[in-house]
């Protein structure tokens, strides 16, 4: 469930472009990846389904299979515009998850498909969304950053 993050941080030495730096992809997975553990985490406290394999009453939805999508959709969005194979080839391995997941009696399709949904909305949004996009890393300092907010030139 976690390969497409290597894989985000692995594409630019593998000659791919991605859309943001190291540091704002480390913001969009973090933020992606704690909102969907949330959202997960609150319905299974809410809904309390009962395993197939009658282990616990947290089945459903299906949080490996919301952090996998979550985690192939940010890659998606990150290489889509430099090779659309590598940036797809995350929801390979987040397919391979949701099916796992079932076929080691964790989880109902229900389960996975909605896990699968929720990730994928997830990820998706905070791409696009980018909360963080206008945060510049180490290029001004403190007040020139607050000068530069109010229209205040520093040259």
């Amino acid at each position: 469930m976690f390969t497409p993050i290597a894989q985000i941080y692995g594409g630019n030495y593998l000659g791919f472009k991605s859309k943001t730096d190291f540091k704002h992809q480390t913001l969009n997975i973090t933020i992606s990846n704690l909102i969907t553990y949330g959202i997960v985490f609150s319905m299974k406290r809410t809904f309390k389904e009962e395993r197939p394999d009658l282990s616990d009453t947290e089945s459903f939805p299906s949080g490996h299979t919301a952090l996998a999508f979550t985690n192939a959709s940010l890659l998606y969005y990150e290489y889509k515009d430099s090779n659309i194979w590598y940036a797809s080839s995350g929801f390979l391995f987040a397919s391979a998850t949701s099916f796992l997941r079932i076929a080691n009696n964790k989880h109902y399709t229900s389960d996975v498909l909605s896990g699968a949904g929720i990730g994928l909305g997830v990820g998706l949004a905070v791409s696009y969304w980018n909360p963080f996009q206008s945060i510049t890393f180490g290029k001004r300092k403190p007040m020139q950053y607050f000068f530069h907010k109010l229209g205040i030139s520093m040259a």
